[in-house]
């Protein structure tokens, strides 16, 4: 016996399956359904710090931002030098992660890696392992005073001459200090406008 193919029945099969359109032919009473399928990759659009950046603080969060949501579960990380302890938290949208960690060292250069990354639609990031290089700050500079020179032709009037040096580095700048008198005037100057 032939059935008679009902439209509530195409009603009821497209909100059980949940088709997002439905075009019905009443000659064939065909179903069309029409899918869009996301096979665009996601990328990086932004990352905290740049890479190639330096003088990064060591307790500086990576924070990397993706062009669309990211399935989460399915991000994979590390690090050279690993400083340990990592974890993660992600934004509403799920299109920004905040990588914490473990204080890094200092003057040390880290080279960050997404190794594994998806988005909702399964599609892997366009560029892995995505690569992410800079470099830490180092201990604060110390000032040392080479020599205190006296100037002939101008009696009253006294240089320095310094020079800059760092920690771990070694020697990085060197040169001689404005004239002392000038430098007093300067902070008596300083001085009188704080008292206005």
């Amino acid at each position: 016996m032939k059935k008679r193919f009902l439209w509530r029945n195409v009603l009821i099969i497209s909100f059980l399956l949940g088709f997002p359109a439905i075009a019905l032919s009443a000659s064939t009473q065909t179903i069309h359904v029409f899918v869009t399928v996301d096979s665009t990759a996601p990328t990086v659009i932004s990352t905290t710090p740049n890479t190639g950046a330096i003088g990064v603080s060591l307790t500086q969060d990576i924070i990397v931002t993706f062009s669309e949501p990211m399935d989460t579960p399915s991000l994979s990380i590390s690090s050279t030098p690993d400083p340990t302890g990592w974890t993660t938290s992600w934004n509403a949208q799920d299109t920004q992660v905040t990588c914490s960690h473990n204080p890094f060292n200092e003057s040390t250069t880290y080279t960050f890696q997404i190794t594994a990354a998806k988005d909702k639609a399964g599609n892997n990031l366009s560029s892995l392992p995505y690569l992410l290089t800079f470099t830490t700050t180092g201990a604060l500079a110390d000032i040392m005073i080479n020599e205190v020179a006296f100037k002939e032709d101008s009696p009253d009037t006294d240089w320095i001459e310094f020079i800059v040096v760092d920690a771990q580095t070694g020697i990085v700048a060197a040169g001689e200090s404005t004239p002392m008198k000038e430098m007093e005037k300067n902070a008596e100057s300083l001085a009188k406008e704080k008292a206005l």
